[in-house]
């Protein structure tokens, strides 16, 4: 489904383009560049707030790679959260923002050969004396990750496994 949805977006951006060139006039051409130049930079700067999560992981924007990984652990969650916070800190994701209230986490990584950069969200939710991790690890601005999710998935999760034994 995945695969389907990316060459339905790449023949999507090879229309644009070719009837940007036979319909436009240079200008008109100008103007689509600069504002796919402009919608990069806009992402680019909403990505270091949490007040913008829904945006990066919902499904209608396509304009990212997006995958979720939920992982039960028997510790209660406000723990878990500051323990998470010092995992984050030691390890090579940036934490950018937390919210103490909805107990949330964004930890982005820097640009890479692969990637413009990776959101990392975390949340977490109780059930009975466990908690609920979840994570998402979205991409910037494309919409192939190239394993580099599945990669801050496994780097985080080996982290906070290191991180709790004793």
């Amino acid at each position: 489904m995945k695969f389907i949805k990316n060459i339905l977006v790449f023949i999507v951006f090879v229309t644009i383009i070719q009837l940007s060139t036979i319909y436009l006039s240079s200008n008109g051409m100008m103007w689509i560049v600069l504002f796919i130049i402009g919608f990069f930079f806009l992402n680019r700067a909403l990505r270091n707030s949490l007040s913008f999560k829904n945006y990066f992981t919902s499904p209608y924007n396509i304009t990212t790679a997006k995958n979720c990984i939920k992982k039960e652990i028997d510790i209660p969650k406000e723990l878990l959260f500051e323990k998470l916070k010092e995992v984050i800190n030691d390890s090579n994701f940036k934490l950018v923002q937390t919210d103490e209230e909805r107990l949330e986490i964004l930890a982005t990584t820097s640009i890479n050969p692969y990637s413009w950069g990776e959101n990392i969200y975390l949340s977490f939710e109780s059930i009975e004396e466990n908690t609920i991790l979840t994570i998402y690890s979205t991409t910037l601005f494309q919409r192939i990750s190239w394993g580099k999710n599945k990669i801050n998935f496994n780097n985080l999760l080996k982290q906070i496994d290191d991180s709790l034994t004793v």
